[in-house]
């Protein structure tokens, strides 16, 4: 299990913006509990609504897809399907 509370620690000051989200998968930490610690956060359970915000309000700026692999394998193939459908 990672340690989600000194990497949100870390992570969450350098950053302008931070979306919350959580994987499909059934181990994934909820998102509620990850905005506890960053009260500041968008929140969303959806991970492909949560790429939807970024892209739509932060398109411009770099973004940063943190957690598990399972989130980022499942943040990967929603934006290679974007790109396929542009």
């Amino acid at each position: 299990d990672k340690d989600y509370e000194q990497m949100l620690g870390i992570l969450g000051p350098g950053a302008r913006n931070v979306v919350v989200t959580c994987s499909s998968n059934d181990r994934a930490i909820p998102s509620a509990a990850l905005q506890r610690i960053c009260p500041s956060a968008f929140l969303t359970t959806d991970v492909s609504e949560a790429i939807r915000y970024v892209r739509k309000n932060f398109s411009d700026d770099t973004v940063l897809i943190a957690g598990s692999l399972y989130l980022a394998g499942e943040a990967r193939a929603i934006l290679q399907s974007m790109r396929e459908t542009a």
